[in-house]
C-alpha cells in the first residue's frame, strides 16, 4: 500500500511525533508498504525536495515555519500551513499519487484541508493520530478564553474529525469525551504512544555530578508549550545546570526534581 504520514515534525528533530513517525514509518517499510512522510520545511529556494531516510521516503514541501514566539503568530502560520503543503505537494512527483491511506499526527489541529483534497483526490482512507484534546486544553491553562476564537478553534477541530475515518487517541479517558464523533463510518479507538527497540546510547546528564546525587528522583519532561505547575517548581531552589538542556531542583532532603526537555517556561 502507498501510505501518506503527514506531519509537522520528522528527523533530524528529535520531538516525541518525530521519533514516533520514524518508528512508524520504518515499520511499515518493514512489513513491505511503501510510506512517504511528507513534511513542511522553511524552504525558500524550492517548493520541495525528495530524500531516502532509513529507507523511508521524506517530502519536505515549501510552508512557512510555525513555531513562532507568540502564539498569535504561531496560529495564523499553522492555519495557512496545509494550503502551502498541498500547494507545493501538488508540483512534487507525488502530485497524482494514488494513496492507500493517508495518516496524519495532530498536533496541529490544522490539517483537516490537505487532508480533504487528498482524500477526494486519491479516495484514501483516512488515520487521525490524535494526541492533544484542543482547545479544551489551552482553556484550561488559561490561553485561550471561551468566545470567538475558542469557537473558531473548535470549528477546525471538527472539520478535522469529520474528515477521519479513524481517529486514535492517546488514553481511555479520550474516548467519553469524542464519543459523539463516533458513527457506523467513524471508529473511534486507542493508539497508545509506540517506540521501536533501540541500543541504549547513554544519556548527557549525569546526575551523580549534581546536588540529587543521593536522592530520590523524579524526571519532569518538558515539551514545547506552556505547562501546568511549572511555576511552583521554578520557586523552589533552582540551581544552575552544567547542560542548558535541563535544570535541577532541590526540595528538602530527600526529593529531586529533574526537569528536562524543551519546554519554554523555564526557558
Amino acid at each position: 500500500m502507498l501510505i501518506a504520514l503527514i506531519s509537522t515534525d520528522y528527523p533530524p528533530l528529535r520531538t516525541s511525533a518525530a521519533v514516533q513517525l520514524r518508528d512508524l514509518a520504518q515499520q511499515f517499510a518493514a512489513l513491505g508498504h511503501r510510506p512517504v512522510v511528507i513534511i513542511p520545511s522553511a524552504m525558500s529556494d524550492k517548493p520541495w525536495t525528495v530524500e531516502l531516510l532509513g529507507g523511508v521516503q521524506v517530502l519536505r514541501v515549501a510552508a512557512p515555519p510555525t513555531r513562532a514566539p507568540s502564539f498569535v503568530r504561531r496560529a495564523l502560520a499553522e492555519m495557512w500551513l496545509p494550503f502551502a503543503m498541498y500547494r507545493n505537494i501538488r508540483k512534487s512527483p507525488f502530485q497524482r499519487a494514488k494513496w492507500d491511506i493517508v495518516a496524519w499526527y495532530s498536533p496541529p489541529i490544522f490539517f483537516g484541508p490537505l487532508i480533504w483534497k487528498l482524500r477526494r483526490h486519491s479516495g484514501a482512507r483516512t488515520y487521525l493520530i490524535l494526541r492533544d484534546i484542543f482547545p479544551e486544553w489551552a482553556v484550561d491553562l488559561g490561553l485561550v478564553r471561551k468566545g470567538p476564537v475558542y469557537l473558531a478553534f473548535k470549528a477546525i477541530v471538527a472539520f478535522q474529525y469529520a474528515v477521519s475515518e479513524v481517529i486514535g487517541v492517546q488514553t481511555p479517558s479520550n474516548l467519553a469525551y469524542l464519543s459523539k464523533w463516533a458513527s457506523p463510518n467513524r471508529r473511534i479507538e486507542v493508539l497508545h504512544n509506540w517506540l521501536a527497540v533501540t541500543p541504549d546510547v547513554g544519556c548527557n546528564i549525569t546526575v551523580a555530578n549534581t546536588t540529587l546525587a543521593g536522592r530520590k528522583n523524579i524526571r519532569l519532561h518538558r515539551q514545547y508549550g506552556r505547562r501546568p505547575g511549572h511555576g511552583h517548581l521554578h520557586r523552589v531552589d533552582p540551581e544552575p545546570a552544567r547542560s542548558r538542556r535541563y535544570r535541577v531542583f532541590v526540595r528538602g532532603q530527600g526529593i529531586g526534581i529533574r526537569a528536562a526537555g524543551g519546554g519554554k517556561s523555564l526557558a
